[in-house]
């Protein structure tokens, strides 16, 4: 945590926009913008699909939550259980038992909002976001986005 801290002191100093915090720690993931397109581009792609197809047949609630909060990171924003629920094309019970199950694995990490008790964000774990990342990486742009 100190060596947050100092970084983003050290960024105030310099006069630099700081950091922005996810998962509790100062990231440097918006330098990386061709991640963010992959991952935007593999939600495009599932979407596309439910043009065409009925999203039952595709249903993957837990691949949908990974995109998502992937996304999120990378664009450094807060996801909320609520808008997690709509991001997973399913029902609310089913996307809450998902989000539940990947939690209780380590995954995903619940958040309290500070200023209303009532909502709760949600955020991929530091180990995820990694292999996501990673994920992201790996995908060859020769071949596009698969999903």
């Amino acid at each position: 945590m100190a060596r947050s801290f100092a970084d983003l002191r050290t960024h105030l100093l310099s006069g630099q926009s700081p950091p922005h915090a996810v998962n509790g720690s100062v990231s440097y993931l918006s330098s990386r913008p061709h991640l963010e397109q992959k991952a935007a581009a593999l939600i495009a792609e599932r979407d596309r699909r439910a043009q065409f197809f009925a999203e039952e047949l595709f249903a993957d609630p837990a691949w949908d939550i990974l995109l998502d909060l992937t996304l999120a990171a990378l664009q450094q924003r807060r996801v909320t259980v609520s808008n997690l629920c709509i991001g997973a094309h399913v029902p609310q019970t089913t996307a809450l038992r998902w989000i539940k199950m990947m939690a209780d694995e380590g995954l995903l990490e619940r958040q309290d909002d500070r200023l209303d008790a009532r909502r709760k964000f949600v955020a991929l774990a530091p180990a995820t976001l990694k292999k996501m990342l990673a994920y992201l990486e790996s995908i060859d742009q020769k071949t596009g986005c698969a999903g």
